[in-house]
């Protein structure tokens, strides 16, 4: 569950940053 939350978490900032990086 905690490798699960870690991962979810992980994804989640990868597609932050992507979009950021596509705004700019």
């Amino acid at each position: 569950m905690v490798y699960f939350a870690r991962n979810t978490l992980r994804c989640k900032i990868w597609l932050f940053c992507c979009l950021g990086f596509r705004m700019i």
